[in-house]
């Protein structure tokens, strides 16, 4: 499904890479959990697979087809099949959470419909149901700009449900959830995995949701994989060696933190 092959990518000339060397292979049907310390490259190896960053070395594949150097038009058939939750959101401010829904739709329509807002019922009707997933069914039409952070934040994954693609991409897309909505939006998220085989890669600060929600654990620092493992074979000492921290002691429990 995914493909990374040996990539690096430096933001500025003279600085330390952002990622160093990262190779990772993403099947379809995965449950996969970026993990590292801020700064490690979990945001930007996203943005890579999605196109938003070219790496400055390496090559990128999804499907097979490569995204390092493909053309606009081949990214945008590219992006349509993913869908990208966003720790910033990007959502349309003045737009309703229905309309910021409907924006998932934007790669499946003509351009004319996008423009004059005619979107089929079908995709209406879908809109509204992830909405109602995520808890937000009596906020449809109210302004995103009016929304809580958190609101916002699944008015983002509620988009993201309804691209369709069969790949999800999260960077941290629980991170602005109290602890009850986010058990909410993972299980939701790995209910579509386990119903239509959607292939999830979810950068998460919490190495206790990873463990429980994801079946591979990737972890990253300073811009390379220092883990890659099942996550049934993860112990708390692995990931202390992989955030660099010194081991709990026997039967110490909790893991590091993200």
């Amino acid at each position: 499904m995914i493909e990374l092959e040996g990539i690096t990518h430096r933001y500025r000339e003279g600085q330390p890479p952002a990622l160093d060397g990262v190779s990772l292979v993403i099947g379809a049907g995965e449950r996969v959990a970026l993990l590292g310390p801020s700064g490690a490259g979990k945001s930007t190896l996203l943005r890579c697979i999605t196109g938003l960053v070219r790496p400055t070395q390496g090559v990128v594949r999804f499907r097979g087809r490569p995204v390092t150097g493909a053309s606009p038009g081949e990214l945008r058939a590219i992006r349509k099949e993913i869908g990208v939750i966003f720790q910033e959101y990007h959502l349309i401010e003045p737009y309703t959470a229905l309309g910021n829904v409907l924006v998932g739709r934007f790669g499946h329509l003509p351009l004319w419909r996008v423009l004059l807002g005619l979107f089929p019922r079908a995709d209406r009707e879908l809109a509204r149901r992830a909405l109602a997933q995520v808890g937000l069914a009596d906020q449809a039409q109210v302004p995103v700009r009016r929304l809580s952070g958190g609101q916002r934040q699944r008015v983002a994954v509620a988009r993201a449900l309804v691209q369709g693609g069969g790949v999800i991409l999260g960077d941290e897309p629980v991170s602005n959830l109290d602890p009850a909505t986010a058990r909410m939006v993972l299980e939701l998220l790995c209910e579509g995995n386990r119903r239509e085989g959607t292939t999830l890669v979810l950068s998460l600060h919490a190495p206790e949701l990873a463990l429980e929600f994801c079946d591979r654990i990737v972890v990253l620092r300073a811009g390379r994989v220092v883990l890659d493992r099942p996550a049934r074979e993860v112990t708390p000492g692995d990931l202390a060696a992989a955030y660099g921290l010194r081991a709990p002691a026997s039967g110490a429990p909790g893991a590091p933190p993200g």
